[in-house]
Parts: structure tokens; sequence; C-alpha cells
């Protein structure tokens, strides 16, 4: 009797299929026929186990879903074959949280799992955070970290210097069982202005009402100043009022959006001398950038 056995593939994806099958056949009258009808059972401990019959060929095929690595032993009646080494590659998942651009402070974070539920998460793993200046890179190690025990990680850093933290990151694990780079993802900041920026007004009585408008325009700070219309932008407008800064206490004067040509417009109620100013911001609400200042006179205020 011979009995055959190998993987459809010796690394897969977390969550892919994948057969360990082969062949069995013996010797009848000097010929190698095929075996029917024997039972082959395929042993991966935690990663799997199964049973399969051979069919009028002596074909066998058992399938799996990449969980875990395993090793699989092929087993019948009268013996067993060596084992099958499967590899998973897992699926570290990525995501980039940026606050204030203007302020340059960016945070890539994520966990690093290999299956959706918690207990499974990689812990004290070695991961490289890498960047490139495309989708394809080269890339280049930028940090290494390590995850924490519950597998999370994060890697902030600061674009106050654009050109050498813009473009493209991701995350990469390098050990012999779990591999995978993360979602790719952009790190960018842009360039915004407001084109007829104007108050309808710029001394008005106290409580008094004032109609803010303008056009929001912004471009990538990747690569080129060609500045397009900011379709449907969130905006607000800030108020400092004489003696403060702009990065202390702000009053928030009105929310907002741009319309699909970029314009906005809204009326508020004076209540101090200062500057104002538009911030803009992204549906998923990432602050982009401001507006020039308008100088605005409320006498005895």
């Amino acid at each position: 009797m011979d009995v055959t056995a190998q993987a459809s593939k010796t690394m897969v994806e977390e969550g892919e299929r994948f057969t360990i099958g082969g062949t069995m056949t013996g010797m009848l009258d000097g010929e190698r026929v095929p075996l029917a009808g024997y039972t082959v059972r395929v042993d991966g401990g935690d990663a799997g186990k199964g049973k399969a019959v051979t069919g009028g060929d002596g074909r066998y095929s058992v399938s799996f879903v990449g969980k875990i690595p395993g090793r699989f032993t092929v087993k019948w009646t009268w013996g067993s074959l060596a084992s099958i080494r499967v590899d998973v590659r897992t699926r570290l998942r990525m995501k980039v949280e940026q606050a204030i651009p203007s302020a340059g402070k960016v945070r890539i974070a994520g966990r690093a799992w290999r299956r959706e539920e918690v207990p499974h998460s990689l812990p004290k793993v070695r991961l490289f955070i890498e960047q490139g200046r495309t989708k394809s890179g080269p890339w280049k190690t930028i940090k290494k970290v390590s995850s924490k025990p519950n597998g999370m990680f994060e890697y902030p850093f600061d674009v106050s210097v654009p050109a050498s933290k813009l473009g493209y990151w991701r995350v990469r694990y390098g050990g012999s069982e779990y591999f995978g780079p993360a979602k790719t993802v952009a790190v960018r900041t842009y360039r915004t202005k407001a084109t007829s920026f104007r108050l309808s007004k710029t001394k008005a009585a106290h409580r008094s009402n004032v109609t803010i408008s303008g056009a929001a325009w912004y471009t990538p700070g990747l690569a080129g100043t060609s500045y397009k219309p900011f379709k449907k932008a969130r905006m607000r407008v800030e108020q400092r009022c004489n003696g403060s800064t702009w990065s202390g206490r702000v009053a928030l004067l009105l929310h907002g959006k741009a319309n699909a040509k970029g314009r906005f417009k809204g009326t508020f109620q004076a209540h101090c001398t200062g500057e104002l100013r538009a911030a803009f911001y992204t549906d998923s609400g990432m602050l982009i950038g401001y507006s020039h200042s308008l100088r605005m006179q409320v006498p005895g205020r």
C-alpha cells in the first residue's frame, strides 16, 4: 500500500480555504491500482481535523479553513504519514488617527490579531512601521514597535516638517508563523484657503446680526499647488477676542456646510472685538485647515 499526501497551499490567508489530499494505491497481481472505499483521517489538532473516504480513483481530499498554523498528519488504518506544515498569514488591522494637521500630530495605531476575537490577538510581537512615497513603495522601516498584551500597537509622530513624513504607511510583521502587511494608509496634510471670504459689516453693535460668506478651496500637501473647491465641506466660524489666542479659548460662532461649489454662508451675533476665521473639516470630522482671519470691531467690547 502506498499513500501520498500534500496541501493545496502551505501558506494561506486567515479565513482562506485549503485542502489536504492525495491518493491511496496498492499492488495487485504486480500492478499498482487505486484503492477505493478506505477512510483517511487528517489530524491538525487545534488547527482542524477531518476525514474522507477514497474514491474510485483512490483519491481523497479534506477541506480546512485557515485559522491558526498547524501540522496536519494523515492517518489510515495501517499507519500514518509525516506531518504537513501549513502556515496562516494574519491580517494586521491598522488605522490612522489624524488630529489637527496644522499642529502636525498623527497617530498610526491598530491591533495585531489572527482572528476577529480579542482573545486571539497577537501579544508582544515585533512590528515594523514602514513608509513609502507611493502605494507600492519602496518601503523604508521608520520605527520598530511591539504590540501590547491585547495586541494593540501605536506610533505617534509629528508632521510639522511635511516633506519628511508625508506619504504612505503600512505595518508589517515578519515572524515565521504570522505575516501580513496591514492596509496601506496615506498620511498627508492639506492647504486650504477661502476666496471671497468676507463679513457683511466689519463694525457691528453688540448682539447685532453679521453675515459671513466665502468659498472653501483646498489642495493636498503631497503634491501639486492647484486648488480645488472643497465640495460640501463642513466648516465652523471661530473668533478670538482681543487679548486671547487661537490656541486658547475660542468662541464658536456657527456651524455650517459648503455647497457643491464649495461656497458657504452663515449669520451670527457679534459679541466682541477680535478676529474671525473659518475652520474646514471632512465628513469624517478631520480638521484640514483654516481660512485667513478677518477683523471685526464691536464698540465697547
